[in-house]
């Protein structure tokens, strides 16, 4: 069952509940986050939903259900592995961040080897067949000028792990992540135009490609709709209408 977690900003008090990166109220509108898997409310197994007013809140509140559920399922001498997934701009990379910091652990960013523009399935693939693999872990990093594998980066196989990205969740990635120690899924989104906000000001060469990215994006949350596969814990964010 997910744990969905709502954050809903006031306009008139969102200083206080946004943090740097992320844009102003106006900027969506009141949009509503985009869907993604763990969304859907079933009568017979409704989810627990907790709602909040701030990012640190349900920052708080992640860094905590993401503990509880590592305890419940530890494996003695294993390794857990915490795989954040959801459409860009919503806050994956920001949260990993805070929750390596918080927990210690090493993160990977599915950005450091996505083979290119319309690489996101293969990145996705590259999550179980290298980075979570038993024998010699890593992956190649992409040279996203040179539009061409880089150098190769190695894991420990023994480290827990934070894996964060647009394809981090899929039934193999999970089955990996399982062979080599127990697992947490997270799924993160937020208004579609907010997060547009967001990715263009990280990178704007990113503009041209957007679309591109989203339309790769959406196909792949629908897989994900099809196998029924739910996040553990659901993060959507949203500003409420002034």
């Amino acid at each position: 069952m997910t744990l969905i977690i709502n954050t809903t900003i006031d306009p008139a008090t969102q200083s206080e509940g946004v943090p740097s990166g992320f844009p102003p109220a106006e900027a969506s509108q009141a949009e509503p986050a985009t869907r993604v898997p763990g969304q859907d409310v079933q009568d017979e197994d409704p989810p627990e939903v907790i709602e909040t007013t701030s990012f640190v809140q349900a920052q708080d509140l992640l860094e905590e259900n993401i503990e509880r559920l590592a305890q419940a399922r530890n494996k003695p001498m294993k390794p857990v592995t915490v795989l954040i997934d959801g459409p860009s701009g919503a806050g994956k990379t920001w949260f990993a961040a805070r929750l390596a910091e918080h927990m210690g652990w090493q993160t990977v960013h599915l950005d450091e080897f996505y083979p290119g523009w319309h690489g996101l399935q293969k990145g996705s693939e590259m999550v179980n067949s290298q980075v979570l693999r038993k024998m010699n872990p890593g992956f190649w990093r992409w040279d996203w000028n040179a539009h061409a594998p880089a150098e190769w980066f190695s894991l420990d196989g023994r480290d827990n792990l934070i894996v964060e990205g647009v394809g981090a969740i899929s039934a193999d990635n999970i089955a990996a992540a399982y062979k080599r120690g127990s697992v947490v899924t997270v799924m993160v989104t937020g208004p579609r135009e907010a997060r547009r906000t967001r990715a263009l000001d990280r990178d704007e060469g990113y503009e041209e490609w957007f679309e591109t990215w989203e339309s790769q994006e959406a196909e792949h949350f629908a897989n994900l709709l099809e196998t029924d596969l739910k996040p553990d814990l659901l993060w959507q964010w949203q500003y409420a209408a002034s």
